[in-house]
């Protein structure tokens, strides 16, 4: 066995000379089926020969040498990789892989192993010549169509014959101005040489449909997410533009930052706009807050809910959030106005609409217009027409008219918010009063 040191200049003296097959002076360039490749080809075989390697270039072009193992049925390791490169390319680009490869082998030689070992040098991975990459690699695993190959190879031909055709051309058309050749000749090389050039925009033509067909075998996120529902499973078959049952193959999503849709009711919905502030909170995280912010609205209101949709944008780098889920949705929405809350014996409900009645300082009774927001159950917001200074009458009797004296009897509460601004003085009871709406 050759010292470490050794080997590793040996291999990187013959990366060295395959870099020297190139079809650029001054820099690395080799693509599938140029002559450097097939120089590279006639090189890799020379190093393969003395190992006693089963040596054949397969279909796709891919060079394949097999250490054979002792018994016939063994499995068989795969080594290898890419001898074509992309413009400009390192001495060392794929070609590493190929001649480490081989190097082993030759550390290898002469033993019996239980399994065998075949090194390949792929043919096309760069996709420089046909802009699709990894060909070899897929011919290897069958995931490339024969088609697709064959119709490379007849393009291949017809750019050999279009290449010939072109030469003869020239030729012709610089012997003519000597009378070496007829003027009919020219003409038939100038015409033969059209009709290879057309041959050759067909068989183009040919190989990039069968391209696109062959990308159909592949799924392209549009975004980069997780894959949250998976629909079909290997040997499930498709249904697509051919009157079957269609279905969706996956559901993709993209979970940072992750959308929250809110309805929004379409009384507070004139206070929602971009980049209005908003935080999260959900049962299962107490006590947290997952903060974000408006990010759009539907501009409309909807005419069944009568809400406003609008998505607020969640940072969620920690992925603590799942799509899907359901949360609280604070807005921090700026209430210039007051806003008082009322127990709901306080209404009085009238043909021209909810009232409520508060008492002056002249002890007369006032039935206020009310516009209501949110309802608690046991209580009310009233948005407009009450002050938290107003004193309010509870259970008002419908009979009670504007500017009607009343005598007032204030109830006790535990700790009212707001104390009247001047409170009337106590009379005999005729009408229960509140001190001040609960703001």
């Amino acid at each position: 066995m050759r010292a470490s040191e050794a080997l590793a200049r040996e291999v990187m003296a013959r990366c060295q000379t395959l870099a020297c097959y190139s079809e650029d002076a001054g820099s690395i360039r080799r693509t599938f089926l140029s002559p450097p490749t097939r120089d590279c080809h006639r090189e890799i075989i020379r190093w393969m020969e003395p190992l006693g390697l089963h040596i054949r270039v397969d279909a796709a072009g891919n060079l394949r040498g097999l250490f054979s193992a002792a018994q016939p049925n063994a499995p068989r390791l795969l080594i290898g990789s890419h001898i074509d490169t992309v413009p400009n390319a390192g001495a060392y680009d794929g070609v590493l892989g190929v001649v480490l490869a081989v190097a082993m082998l030759e550390e290898l030689h002469g033993r019996n192993l239980p399994f065998a070992i075949e090194v390949i040098a792929l043919s096309e991975e760069e996709g420089v010549r046909f802009g699709t990459p990894f060909i070899g690699s897929r011919a290897l695993v069958g995931r490339l169509d024969q088609q697709l190959l064959q119709a490379r190879a007849d393009l291949n031909t017809a750019q050999a014959n279009a290449n010939l055709s072109k030469i003869t051309s020239t030729r012709y058309q610089e012997l003519i101005k000597t009378d070496g050749v007829s003027k009919q000749e020219v003409d038939n090389a100038v015409g033969d040489y059209a009709a290879k050039a057309a041959t050759v925009n067909s068989f183009e033509a040919n190989v990039r449909r069968l391209e696109e067909l062959e990308s159909f075998k592949h799924v392209y996120a549009p975004f980069s997410g997780v894959i949250t529902r998976r629909n079909i499973d290997t040997g499930t078959l498709i249904n697509a533009g051919n009157g079957g049952a269609q279905q969706e193959l996956f559901t993709l999503a993209q979970t940072d930052p992750i959308r929250v849709y809110v309805s929004v009711p379409e009384m507070y919905s004139s206070a929602v706009r971009n980049g209005l502030g908003a935080f999260l909170e959900l049962a299962q995280f107490p006590g947290q807050r997952f903060e974000g912010k408006v990010v759009r609205t539907a501009e409309a209101i909807d005419p069944n809910s009568r809400t406003l949709l609008t998505e607020v944008d969640v940072p969620n780098k920690t992925a603590q959030l799942f799509p899907g889920g359901y949360a609280q949705v604070h807005l921090q929405v700026k209430v210039a106005a007051s806003r008082v809350q009322v127990p709901v014996n306080a209404l009085l409900f009238r043909a021209e609409g909810l009232r409520a009645v508060v008492v002056d300082a002249n002890n007369k009774a006032h039935l206020r217009q009310l516009t209501i927001g949110r309802d608690y159950g046991t209580s009310l917001e009233v948005l407009q027409g009450l002050e938290p200074a107003d004193w309010i009458v509870l259970n008002p009797a419908d009979s009670l008219d504007e500017g009607q004296d009343v005598r007032v009897k204030q109830v006790a509460q535990p700790a009212p918010v707001v104390a009247p601004a001047q409170a009337p003085p106590a009379k005999a009871p005729a009408a229960n009063g509140a001190p001040g709406a609960k703001p």
